[in-house]
């Protein structure tokens, strides 16, 4: 027994001995260090383990310096180096001598939260300190943010059961609207050792910042189950089954859904109206695991869906690949492009060829353009944002449309044989302006027209603008079309009118403005034309002239081509009634039109209303009446006629019978527009005719 005591107390006595020896020993290895500033505290301070290194979804590359590469994926300046003395986490920490900087960029969008936290201490205190700066594209520091925290642990003083470097926290910083990047920095302005390890960084990506997003499920978090298989709602994607676009949950970078092509590879897409014209931008995150034609895709498409454009980006970062940007390794992409004329919707497309396509926070905003203005327009519902309302339908069909939109979301078309009217007061001598954006599919005499009536809304004057624009050729939609006329004497009406024989119309922003005339240099009270003979006498008459010029006859045979027969001088000032004669001594056979010209001394002019007279010999070959809409009658003079041909403007025959004496020619089913009649008579004689159908 005190054989047993006795091997104790000389245990004691050994194992004191060498703790004084031990203790000994390091405090001169301390004071060894100390000189050289690499001081090394016992280990008897904590080490971190488990959960409390772990930093889940770090966006950091190479956070703790555990790679071969210690600082693979950082940017440093200064005497760094590698050491195992000081790591908090994992087996390797870095320090820094003297004066130097530590860093690493991470890619962010404007509006994510970042949370940043780093270890770190010193021997003496000399201007170490860590920052966080968010930076441009151009790597300018924005100083909204910023963040600098001044280290303050001295590693020669741990506490024991403390990590021999101290945890410093930076509160959560946004980024900016104009940020790209996020730099965590470790900097030294004179050294004495800086240490360093366990940098993390969290990313939460602001998923409320996409305010009028035009995407439906943008985020990939509604879904259907079909064979235990999860489709997104609102987008489409191929019936190959291997090709399928489904539903997950690895790789959220918004809520707890992402959307994910497979191995097979394959496609989806969402459409979305838009017009010509609009700015189209899109930001969607996407990554794959291997590169296999991963891309992203704006598509303009036509009402005929045509392509008109491609708007493409490549994805070019696998999800595994640091610095992250998002939480689960997605990287934000953007496409941005602007509808070209025609547009009738735009797709967002996401495609691959295989080895996976994660995709989520998908973001579609399109900013219409601005409307061509039109000032004192008097139209109402110009542009058919209220379907056909304030618009008469005076024949035919009439609808609200989506296609080939100029302004707004809505055009007008018309189908078939039809024609819409508003009609608006003006004065005589006002000038009158009517455009509109028009197209077709195929030509039938589609126009635009001013037509100006009396109190009676008895026809006085028309201008026309034929429409010869389709809109499936390049470049796609319509086009802006104009006609402008002075409202003749007498005038209380203007008809604005789009015509239509045909086919199919579109037309959208129109636009009609009136500018008032000046005073008329005349009052005119009557204005006629009568046979005397072969000759046409135009009569008229004035109970007012204040600085009137002269009269100009004028003459035409369709009411479109106009000539001047000749002038006459008018009294100038008066105030009782004076009459004027003009004789048109050689008339044509037909319809012969005429207008008065009025004209003021300072060159203002007005026109009268429209007179005619139709005037045909016993030899004379025609149709009248000239024009015509319905019916014409057969003047065939002293010989027999065997045939007529009717032939359109192209030279295109569209009718070819033998007369019947007595009946009338039913010409109804005819386009307006002009026609030049072949009549052949027995003796083999031709004449031709020009004639005029107006609806």
């Amino acid at each position: 027994m005190k054989t047993f005591y006795s091997l104790v107390l000389v245990c004691v006595l050994l194992c004191t001995a060498g703790s004084k020896l031990n203790a000994s020993g390091l405090r001169a290895k301390a004071k060894t260090e100390k000189l050289n500033k690499v001081t090394v505290p016992a280990r008897s301070a904590a080490v971190l383990t488990g959960d409390l290194c772990n930093c889940g979804d770090n966006v950091l590359k190479n956070p703790s310096f555990e790679n071969n590469d210690e600082f693979e994926g950082w940017t440093k300046s200064g005497s760094w180096s590698s050491n195992t003395d000081y790591d908090v986490c994992g087996d390797k920490a870095v320090v820094l001598k003297n004066d130097g900087n530590l860093y690493q960029d991470v890619p962010v969008v404007p509006g994510t939260k970042v949370d940043f936290s780093i270890f770190g201490g010193y021997h003496a205190k000399k201007g170490q300190t860590f920052k966080l700066t968010f930076y441009t594209a151009a790597k300018v520091a924005i100083p909204d943010g910023a963040q600098s925290i001044a280290v303050d642990w001295d590693v020669d003083n741990v506490p024991n059961g403390t990590p021999i470097l101290k945890k410093y926290v930076f509160n959560t910083a946004t980024a900016p609207a104009n940020a790209a990047y996020v730099r965590a920095e470790a900097t030294s302005l004179t050294g004495d050792w800086f240490k360093v390890d366990a940098a993390c960084m969290k990313l939460t990506i602001a998923c409320d910042n996409c305010a009028g997003n035009l995407l439906l499920n943008p985020s990939f978090e509604e879904f259907n189950t079909v064979n235990n298989v999860k489709i997104p709602k609102n987008w489409s994607s191929s019936n190959d089954a291997a090709k399928i676009f489904t539903v997950d949950d690895s790789y959220e970078v918004c809520g707890t859904k992402n959307g994910l092509l497979g191995t097979a590879g394959g496609s989806f897409w969402q459409d979305v109206n838009t017009i010509a014209g609009s700015n189209v931008t899109l930001t969607i995150w996407g990554g794959y695991h291997s590169k296999a034609n991963q891309k992203f895709q704006l598509i303009f498409y036509s009402p005929t869906n045509v392509v008109l454009d491609t708007k493409s980006v490549d994805l070019n970062k696998t999800v595994e690949e640091y610095p992250r940007s998002s939480p689960k390794g997605l990287t934000q992409y953007s496409l941005s492009g602007i509808a070209p004329v025609g547009t009738k919707y735009v797709r967002v497309l996401g495609s691959s060829t295989g080895n996976y396509l994660k995709v989520d926070a998908a973001c579609l905003k399109i900013t219409p353009p601005t409307c061509e203005t039109c000032t004192n327009n008097v139209l109402a519902n110009p542009s058919f944002e209220n379907g056909t309302a304030s618009w008469t339908t005076v024949v035919g069909t009439f609808a609200e449309s989506n296609d080939y939109v100029v302004c707004g979301v809505k055009s007008g078309k018309l189908t078939g044989k039809s024609t819409i009217a508003q009609e608006k007061e003006v004065a005589p001598g006002s000038s009158v302006t009517f455009s509109c954006y028009a197209g077709f599919n195929t030509a039938s005499s589609q126009l635009i027209k001013l037509r100006f009536l009396n109190a009676a809304r008895t026809e006085l004057s028309t201008k026309e603008t034929a429409i010869n624009k389709v809109y499936t050729t390049s470049p796609f939609g319509l086009q802006k079309f104009t006609v402008s006329d002075k409202a003749p004497l007498n005038t209380k009406y203007v008809s604005i009118e789009i015509v239509s024989s045909g086919n199919e119309m579109i037309v959208d922003l129109s636009c009609v403005t009136v500018e008032a005339g000046t005073p008329l240099p005349v009052t005119l009270t009557d204005f006629k034309v009568k046979k005397e003979g072969t000759a046409a006498i135009l009569v008229w008459n004035t109970t007012s002239e204040t600085n009137a010029k002269e009269f100009e006859v004028q003459h035409s045979l369709n009411g479109k081509q106009w000539e001047i027969l000749g002038v006459v001088g008018a009294e100038g000032e008066s105030s009782i009634i004076k009459s004027y004669t003009y004789t048109h001594a050689k008339p044509a056979k037909g319809s012969n039109l005429y207008r008065l010209r009025m004209v003021d001394q300072d060159a203002t002019f007005a026109f009268s209303r429209i007179v005619s007279e139709r005037f045909v010999t016993e030899e004379s070959v025609m149709l009248y009446p000239n024009p015509s809409s319905n019916f014409m009658k057969l003047q065939s003079g002293n010989e027999k006629v065997a045939s007529i041909q009717i032939y359109d403007v192209r030279g295109v025959k569209v009718r070819d019978f033998v007369p019947q004496e007595g009946n009338d020619i039913d010409v109804s089913s005819l386009a307006q527009g002009t026609y030049i009649v072949t009549f052949k008579q027995s003796s083999g004689l031709l004449n031709k005719q020009r004639i005029q159908i107006v609806r």
